[in-house]
C-alpha cells in the first residue's frame, strides 16, 4: 500500500519534478477522486523560525488561491503539513502538455496561436490579481495545454515558498521581472510584474527561446536587469517590447496588453509602440552583473511552478492529445481557430427570461426575487422555501477575436468538473450531456437528505453567455427533469430572440 498524505490523499504514482519538489498523482480517499499533490522541498539552510513562518504565508496564500474561480485557472484543494514537515499542495489534476514542452518538441507557435495563448492567461491573472493574488511565476513550463487544445495556468500561491522572507525574489530566471529580482523601494512585486512574466512567455512562445536567454542562470538574470531583450521580428514583437519594459510604471496595462493581443490574434499588425531603450539589438559578450546582486536572486530563484485552461485550441483539436507529436521538418504550421463574435455585449436580465405562464408550470403561486440582473429565482407565496426555481447568467465580455466564445465554453466545463467532483461517488460522474438545449448543455440531479431536498441542475450556452438554472424540491418526482429541461429551453427561446 503506498504512503497516505494527510491521513486522505494516497499517493499513486509521481508525475513531475522540479526544483521545489515532486508532483504526485493521488486519490482522493474521502471523495474517490484523483488529484495532483506537490510535495515541496524547502531549502534546507532555512532556519526553523523561518520555516515555520513559511509553512504560515503558504496555508494563507492557498486559502486565498482557493478561492478562485476561472475557467483557465486550476483549482488549489488543500494545503497539508504533517509533523513539522514540509508543506503538500494539493490541486485539481489537469491532463496534458507543457507549453514548454510542446515548443521543445514542435518548435516555435505561429504568432497568432501564441497571442490565443496568451489572452487565455492574461484572462487568468486579471481574475486573480482583482482577487488580490499574484502568481508570481508564469513561465513556460507552467502554461498548460490540454488534450482537447485547453490552455491552463495553475500552482497559483506555490511561488511563494520558493523565498524564505518576504521580499525575497522569487521565480525563474528569464521570466521573473526586474523589480522582483532587485527588490528596489517602492517597486514590489504587483500585478505588472506577472505581465512582464507573460510576454516573455509569449515571446519565448513565437521565437523558441526565451528573451534574455543565456548560457547560466546568472546570465540570464544579468541580462534581465541590465540589457534589453533580444528583438523578434514578430508581429508581437511591438507588443511583448512595450510589457518588457524593466521600468514597471512604464509597461501598458492589462486592457491594453489584451487589445494589443488581440490586434495579433485577430491577424492585424499593432503599432510599433516599443519604449525607449528597447528593441535595440543587444551587446554581444559577457554580461557584467554585481556579484552580490547576482549571487542573492540566483540563489533565491529555486524554480516555483504554477498553471491554468480554456478550450483555446493550438490547431485543429483531435481525440488525441493534438499537441504530442512533433511536426515534421518543414510542414506548415496549422491554422489557428477563430470563432464568430459572442451574441451578447451585455448580461440579459435573468427575471426576463421566463414568463408568469412559464414559471407557474413549475413552481404555483411563484413570488419573484432578484439579485441584480444576472440572478433571477421564485418560489411560493407564504408557503416554504420549495419548490424554488433559481436562475444564474455569467457573461463572457465580447472581444474583437471571439475568444469569449470558448472561454464561455470552458466554463460550462468547469461547472462539470465540479459537479462530478463534489457529487460523483468513488471517481463516478453524475452529469450528462443534455443535447438540444442551446449551443451545449449538460444536466444532473442530486439527493441531498440532510436538507430534505431533491435538486435538478441545468447548465447551458448560448454563445458566450451561460445560464445555470436549478428546480429544487422536497419531494422529488418524476416530472422534475422533464420541467427543469422544458424551463431550459425556454430560456433558450429567450436568448435567442
Amino acid at each position: 500500500m503506498t504512503e497516505l498524505i494527510g491521513g486522505r490523499y494516497r499517493l499513486i504514482e509521481p508525475i513531475g519534478e522540479g526544483g521545489m519538489g515532486v508532483v504526485w498523482r493521488c486519490r482522493d480517499e474521502s471523495l474517490g477522486r484523483q488529484v495532483a499533490l506537490k510535495r515541496v522541498r524547502l531549502a534546507p539552510e532555512i532556519g526553523p523560525e523561518e520555516r515555520d513562518e513559511l509553512r504560515e504565508r503558504a496555508m494563507a496564500e492557498a486559502r486565498t488561491a482557493a478561492m478562485l474561480r476561472h475557467p483557465s485557472i486550476v483549482a488549489v484543494h488543500d494545503v497539508v503539513v504533517e509533523d513539522g514537515g514540509d508543506p503538500s499542495i494539493v490541486m485539481e489534476l489537469v491532463p496534458g502538455h507543457s507549453l514548454d514542452r510542446i515548443i521543445r518538441e514542435n518548435g516555435p507557435l505561429p504568432p497568432d496561436s501564441a497571442a490565443r495563448i496568451g489572452l487565455a492567461v492574461l484572462s487568468a491573472l486579471e481574475a486573480a490579481h482583482a482577487a488580490g493574488v499574484l502568481h508570481r511565476d508564469v513561465k513556460p513550463a507552467n502554461v498548460l495545454i490540454t488534450g482537447d487544445g485547453r490552455v491552463v495556468l495553475s500552482d497559483f500561491g506555490i511561488a511563494v515558498l520558493a523565498g524564505a522572507q518576504p521580499g525575497t525574489p522569487v521565480g525563474t530566471p528569464g521570466y521573473t521581472a526586474p523589480e522582483c529580482l532587485l527588490g528596489t523601494p517602492g517597486e514590489a512585486a504587483g500585478p505588472a510584474s506577472d505581465l512582464w512574466s507573460l510576454a516573455a512567455t509569449i515571446y519565448t512562445a513565437v521565437e523558441g527561446r526565451g528573451p534574455y536567454e543565456r548560457e547560466t542562470a546568472l546570465a540570464t538574470i544579468g541580462a534581465v536587469l541590465t540589457e534589453p531583450p533580444a528583438p523578434s521580428s514578430s508581429p508581437l514583437w511591438p507588443v511583448l517590447a512595450t510589457v518588457l519594459d524593466r521600468d514597471p510604471n512604464r509597461r501598458p496595462s492589462a486592457a491594453e496588453f489584451r487589445d494589443r493581443l488581440e490586434a495579433v490574434a485577430q491577424g492585424l499588425h499593432p503599432p510599433d509602440t516599443h519604449p525607449d531603450g528597447v528593441g535595440v539589438p543587444a551587446p554581444k559578450g559577457a554580461v557584467s552583473v554585481p556579484v552580490a546582486v547576482g549571487s542573492l536572486a540566483a540563489a533565491a530563484l529555486l524554480g516555483a511552478t504554477a498553471v491554468l485552461v480554456p478550450r483555446i485550441a493550438t490547431g485543429t483539436p483531435a481525440a488525441a492529445d493534438p499537441v504530442a507529436s512533433p511536426a515534421s521538418p518543414g510542414a506548415p504550421a496549422s491554422p489557428s481557430p477563430t470563432w464568430e463574435p459572442g451574441r451578447f455585449a451585455a448580461l440579459p436580465r435573468a427575471c426576463g427570461l421566463l414568463t408568469e405562464a412559464q414559471v407557474a408550470k413549475v413552481v404555483p403561486r411563484a413570488q419573484t426575487y432578484a439579485d441584480g440582473t444576472a440572478r433571477c429565482w421564485w418560489s411560493p407565496t407564504g408557503s416554504g422555501l420549495y419548490p424554488k426555481l433559481d436562475i444564474k447568467l455569467d457573461l463572457q465580455e465580447p472581444t474583437r477575436t471571439g475568444v469569449e466564445v470558448p472561454l464561455a465554453a470552458d466554463t460550462l466545463d468547469a461547472r462539470r468538473q465540479e459537479a462530478d467532483r463534489l457529487y460523483g461517488r468513488g471517481g463516478g460522474k453524475v452529469v450528462a450531456d443534455l443535447p438540444g438545449v442551446g449551443d451545449e448543455a449538460i444536466i444532473w440531479s442530486v439527493t441531498e437528505a440532510e436538507f430534505s431536498r431533491h435538486k435538478v441542475t441545468i447548465v447551458l450556452r448560448v454563445s458566450n453567455l451561460v445560464a445555470e438554472l436549478s428546480l429544487e424540491r422536497e419531494v422529488a418526482d418524476d416530472s422534475m427533469r422533464d420541467q427543469a429541461v422544458a424551463a431550459a429551453k425556454s430560456i433558450v427561446e429567450a436568448l435567442r430572440r
